[in-house]
């Protein structure tokens, strides 16, 4: 997912910049984080930007 079409989310967001991206493919400590707050388990929280087969929850 290096290329700038799938890593430009529908949303309008740049997935590398997303923290739910972010934890997936760098720090998955991240995604234990948002796992709290979100009242979610990490693997709802995964992403690997919503033009791929591993989607967040939102």
């Amino acid at each position: 997912m290096k290329d700038g079409l799938t890593t430009a989310g529908y949303c309008g967001l740049f997935c590398e910049s997303c923290a739910a991206y972010i934890g997936t493919t760098q720090e998955p400590e991240r995604l234990g984080q948002m796992a709290k707050r979100f009242g979610r388990t990490a693997e709802e929280i995964r992403c690997r930007g919503c033009r791929s087969d591993t989607l967040s929850f939102y």
